[in-house]
């Protein structure tokens, strides 16, 4: 799998564009709100499992463009990202669009680990509302659910 092909192939370019697309809808959105109404911190959560998404502008958001508005978001704003994904390497797509590894983490897409994925972003959740920021072990859960679901499979 390479996600980061830019020679004119798609290269999982759907879930780019959904990730491009979103973040600058949400720009949007926040250039139009009071600042007194903006939140006080912003986490972008990514959650995918490959499903190409068809856009409208299908080759506009390449990882490049994608990694450039995460770095400029990060940077100006203090937005955090991540990334969670089923049938991929979270790490090593994070790694491509900009997002460190500590905050992917790859899930099994079983019923026990999209419960045990959304549990782990819940308690990271509440952690980052607090203002302790994301603990380093938001994902040892998911991971370790994984690792049994994929034991199982064998």
């Amino acid at each position: 799998e390479d996600f980061v092909e830019q020679d004119g192939e798609r290269a999982g370019g759907g879930l780019f564009d959904s990730i491009g697309g979103s973040i600058h809808m949400a720009q949007l959105v926040y250039r139009v709100v009071h600042p007194e109404e903006r939140p006080v911190r912003t986490m972008f959560i990514i959650v995918t499992d490959d499903t190409e998404i068809e856009t409208a502008n299908q080759c506009y958001w390449t990882p490049d463009r994608v990694r450039a508005l995460l770095h400029q978001q990060e940077e100006e704003e203090g937005w955090e990202f991540i990334l969670l994904g089923a049938n991929i390497d979270a790490v090593k797509v994070a790694g491509d669009i900009g997002i460190p590894a500590e905050n992917a983490a790859t899930f099994a897409c079983d019923a026990a680990g999209v419960r045990e994925n959304f549990a782990s972003l819940g308690a990271m959740i509440s952690s980052f509302v607090k203002g302790a920021g994301i603990p380093p072990t938001w994902s040892a859960q998911i991971a370790e659910h994984l690792k049994k679901h994929e034991s199982d499979k064998n």
